[in-house]
């Protein structure tokens, strides 16, 4: 097959997806899971072909409503870097229902945090992923939305992680880690929790327990004691 039809198949799969995830919040918290799940799948088994027929293999994931749309000419690597840069163009309810459905579901998580209610003099929150395009995305639009943007390093993850906090995140290839030391004003984690959380003023809005521990967190030590690390 040519680049030129291979390129057209990737990108018809992107914008179905992409138009599955601006149908419905919950189909974007559902769509981030699934593609979560995939993704590992894709990575742990080192699959470069006929990522179709390998995913409709899988009793648990040929249910998954995203499935359909993929073809076995589909380079994944290809696809989860073109997708990425389409995701971040979408209105910004769909996307963080996304991107919480991708790193905070209930399968495994894919972020580490020493922060708590209790005061810490050093503080992190760290994101991990399989390829480093979603981080990138969010790395940038980091840097574009919060005026003061400091501390915020995207890295390679290395088998020996001080933030690593289970066998999961270790094989994660790639990891954006936020710091933040309470000598400093800026708080490059609240900027984050503040991207994950947009426009989520109810944990009743929230699906999983995962995003409930976390925005019981992020809710108590920077919005009702409006602290200041």
């Amino acid at each position: 097959m040519t680049n030129i039809k291979r390129k057209i198949i990737t990108y018809f799969a992107i914008y179905k997806i992409i138009q599955k995830i601006k149908k419905s919040i919950y189909d974007a918290n559902r769509v981030g899971e699934e593609l979560f799940i995939i993704t590992h799948y894709i990575y742990n088994n080192q699959i470069k072909n006929n990522i179709y027929d390998v995913l409709i293999n899988d009793p648990d994931i040929k249910m998954f409503s995203i499935v359909k749309y993929f073809n076995n000419y589909i380079i994944f690597e290809d696809f989860i870097k073109l997708f990425s840069i389409k995701l971040f163009k979408i209105n910004i309810k769909y996307l963080t229902y996304f991107i919480r459905g991708y790193y905070l579901n209930n399968n495994n998580n894919l972020y580490s945090t020493n922060i708590n209610t209790n005061y810490l003099s050093f503080n992190y929150f760290v994101l991990y992923d399989f390829y480093p395009y979603f981080l990138e995305q969010i790395y940038y639009y980091i840097k574009i939305h919060f005026e003061i943007n400091n501390k915020i390093k995207f890295l390679i993850n290395l088998d020996e992680d001080k933030y690593s906090i289970n066998d999961f995140t270790d094989i994660c290839t790639y990891k954006l880690v936020f710091i933040h030391k309470h000598k400093y004003y800026n708080n490059s984690i609240k900027n984050i929790l503040e991207f994950i959380f947009t426009n989520i003023s109810d944990i009743k809005l929230l699906n999983t327990t995962e995003e409930k521990i976390l925005f019981n967190v992020y809710n108590t030590v920077f919005i009702n004691n409006n602290i200041n690390y």
